[in-house]
């Protein structure tokens, strides 16, 4: 796994640095700019990876936690850097305005961001549960907590590893 995502950083950046070569490619009459092209397809492939890496089951209610998503999100951050380095584009451009309309409950394109997935699954599962009596908040732990239920056959949230305060964001 990690010799292919080499090799795939590796084909990645000899792309990019093809790309700076040229600053201007004319096809059929049309000027096609290859960093400016580049620029916007990271920015929708980036939004687009950001809300896969959520990995939103509807049908099970599973969502990915904060933290593990974050640490993936900079995974993400580092590679785009590095490509940065290699092609002039401004890639902080491109990241700002990602992550900025992530904050918001559809992008650009119309599409679902981390924001809405995750108020709608806060909403729609801890809430409701929480509502239900089935959560409860521990101020010792600092975060909320399932209450052991021998009577209903439900499985528990795990609502502690979804609202840790501690150590979710680290």
């Amino acid at each position: 796994m990690k010799r292919s995502m080499d090799k795939l950083h590796l084909s990645l950046c000899e792309l990019c640095m093809s790309l700076s070569h040229m600053q201007k490619i004319i096809i059929f009459d049309h000027v096609v700019t290859p960093a400016e092209y580049l620029s916007s397809n990271i920015e929708k492939k980036f939004s687009r990876a950001l809300v896969s890496l959520v990995n939103w089951k509807p049908n099970t209610r599973e969502i990915q936690r904060p933290s593990e998503v974050l640490s993936a999100m900079r995974s993400f951050l580092n590679t785009l850097q590095s490509i940065a380095h290699v092609v002039n584009i401004d890639i902080t451009r491109a990241i700002r305005n990602t992550l900025l309309q992530q904050t918001q409950a559809v992008d650009a394109n119309g599409e679902q961001t981390i924001t809405a997935l995750y108020t709608n699954w806060y909403l729609e599962c801890l809430l409701r549960q929480a509502s239900a009596g089935l959560v409860l908040y521990s101020p010792s732990m600092k975060c909320f907590i399932d209450i052991p239920t021998e009577m209903s056959g439900e499985q528990g949230l795990n609502a502690d590893e979804y609202t840790d305060s501690l150590g979710a964001w680290m």
